[in-house]
C-alpha cells in the first residue's frame, strides 16, 4: 500500500526530528518524497492532529494526536506499578540511573526510566527510545531467548551500525555473546554505544527461558566496573522476584 508506506515514511522523518521540527526541503530529502506530494500529505496531517506546524519556521513536529498515541502504548506495555517498584528500588541500592525495557513487534523499546535525585549526569533513556540489538544490553538480554527467525529480524543485516570501537560488528560475534547470555542471565553493554557509558541488563522470565521485559542499570564505565559484583548480585536478586512474580501472575490469569 504506497499511500501507507509514505505516511510511514513522512511520520518517522518528523519523529525523529530535532525540537524545532523539520522544514519540507529537508523533509523531503530524508523521505525522497516530491515536495508537492508532501505538501497534499502534510496539509491532511495537520487537519488530523498527526503533525503540527510551527507558524514562525513553517517547521512540523509531532501533533498531539501522534502524542497520545504514543502514551497510550507506553501505558498499555507497562500495565503494571510493581514493574517501576523494581526498577526504582534497584536505583535506590545502586545509585544508578535504570530503565525498563520490552520486546514487541522484533523490536526492543525502553518502556519507563528512573534517575535518582543524587545523579548529576544525565544517562538519559528516553521511554519509547528503540534499543539497537547488536550493542544495548537491554536488548540482548532479551534477544538472547528469540528464536533463530526472531534473531535475525531484531539484529538486521550486517555490518552493523558501529557507535565505538566495542561495538559488535557482525552476527557470529554477536551469537557468541548471546550464548554468555543465556548461560549468565545477565547481559552488558561496556561503551558499545558510548565511550566512558556502560550498562547492564536482566531478564524478567515470565514462564521458563521466555522473556519479553528487561531491567537495566546504566552509568560511568567505572562506577559500573568498580562496583560490578555488587551491581549484579542486586540485579539478579530482583530479577528472580520478577521473574517469580511474572510466572505466578501468568498462573493465576492476572
Amino acid at each position: 500500500m504506497e499511500w501507507l508506506d509514505r505516511f510511514t515514511i513522512v511520520m518517522d522523518c518528523v519523529s525523529e526530528a530535532t525540537v524545532d521540527g523539520i522544514g519540507i526541503s529537508q523533509l523531503s530529502r530524508d523521505s525522497e518524497i516530491s515536495k508537492s506530494t508532501l505538501h497534499r500529505m502534510l496539509k491532511n496531517m495537520v487537519e488530523k492532529e498527526l503533525v503540527a506546524q510551527n507558524e514562525v519556521t513553517k517547521n512540523y513536529y509531532l501533533g498531539p494526536r501522534a502524542m497520545q498515541w504514543g502514551s497510550r502504548f507506553i501505558q498499555s506495555q507497562d500495565p503494571s506499578e510493581w514493574l517501576r517498584t523494581y526498577c526504582k528500588d534497584v536505583a535506590k541500592v545502586t545509585g544508578l540511573y535504570t530503565y525498563l525495557s520490552k520486546y514487541q513487534a522484533n523490536q526492543v523499546y525502553c518502556i519507563y526510566s528512573y534517575q535518582p535525585s543524587n545523579i548529576r549526569n544525565n544517562y538519559f533513556v528516553r521511554v519509547g527510545q528503540q534499543m539497537p540489538a547488536h550493542c544495548s544490553s537491554s536488548a540482548k538480554a532479551i534477544l538472547a531467548y528469540k528464536s533463530e527467525s526472531e534473531f535475525i529480524k531484531m539484529a538486521g543485516e550486517e555490518p552493523y551500525e558501529v557507535f565505538t570501537s566495542h561495538t559488535i560488528r557482525d552476527a557470529s560475534a554477536l551469537s557468541d555473546e548471546l550464548q554468555k547470555v543465556r548461560k549468565e542471565q545477565i547481559a552488558y553493554c561496556l561503551e558499545e554505544m558510548e565511550t566512558g557509558i556502560s550498562a547492564i541488563s536482566v531478564p524478567f522470565f515470565h514462564s521458563q527461558q521466555e522473556t519479553d521485559v528487561c531491567l537495566s542499570v546504566v552509568g560511568d564505565s567505572n562506577t559500573i566496573l568498580n562496583n560490578m559484583e555488587e551491581i549484579k548480585v542486586e540485579l539478579k536478586s530482583t530479577a528472580k522476584k520478577a521473574s517469580q512474580y511474572l510466572q505466578n501472575a501468568r498462573i493465576l490469569g492476572v
